[in-house]
């Protein structure tokens, strides 16, 4: 039963915040496991297959994360619920935007259409170990950029079952994905970068090629 209470974005969060600190493993167990599915994923391929191979799954995660962020938008308005339940719309935004990837690749690496990938794409014409190692970073942030939006929205779900959403400002969208990237950086050892952002920067945290996206930002 809703009760009369309206959660605000901040109870959202600090709710959030708990069930991560519940359920994660610590910061330096979690960079363990990235740096072994770093390791699997590496194995067996030429530098060219696997920078493609991560230059791939870094398009697709930044498309998803960006769909995410719309759903989620939609979720932290009161007056709106999806039709569909959220495991069916996650699979469905999965399905869409896994069917554009390919296109997408050649769009932002090959002909370098996608300004927000701008420094990226310019990167794969350097130094191969640092673009293998910027691409690195930008697919383990947004791999975990995806995984906490997710649940977030999961959380987000569980909380509307019991409580009606506050009026939420212009923007509040932003600002609980802005908190969920310093979450990414903190799980992922970025302190100096989890510092900047919240110094309330106008950059997207964490965009590809920018540098917020980037091993020395």
């Amino acid at each position: 039963m809703v009760q009369e209470k309206g959660a605000t974005l901040e109870e959202i969060l600090a709710t959030f915040s708990s069930h991560v600190s519940k359920n994660y493993p610590s910061p330096e167990e979690f960079q363990e496991r990235l740096r072994l599915l770093l390791d699997n994923k590496r194995a067996g391929k030429e530098g060219g297959a696997y920078a493609q191979s991560l230059e791939t799954n870094v398009v697709f995660l930044h498309d998803l994360v960006t769909e995410g962020r719309v759903l989620l938008d939609l979720l932290l308005r009161p007056d709106k619920a999806p039709k569909k339940n959220l495991e069916a719309i996650i699979e469905e935004m999965e399905g869409k935007v896994r069917a554009q990837t390919k296109k997408r690749h050649a769009a932002v690496f090959d002909r370098g259409e996608d300004e927000e990938f701008r420094e990226l794409a310019e990167m794969r014409r350097g130094k191969a170990a640092d673009y293998i190692e910027r691409l690195e970073f930008n697919y383990l942030y947004l791999m975990t950029l995806r995984m906490l939006l997710f649940e977030f929205m999961s959380v987000l779900q569980s909380i509307k079952a019991e409580y009606r959403l506050a009026d939420m400002k212009p923007g509040v969208a932003k600002e609980a994905t802005d908190s969920l990237a310093l979450t990414a950086h903190f799980y992922l050892g970025n302190v100096k970068v989890a510092e900047e952002l919240g110094g309330g920067s106008d950059e997207e945290p964490g965009a590809p090629g920018s540098s917020n996206g980037g091993h020395n930002a």
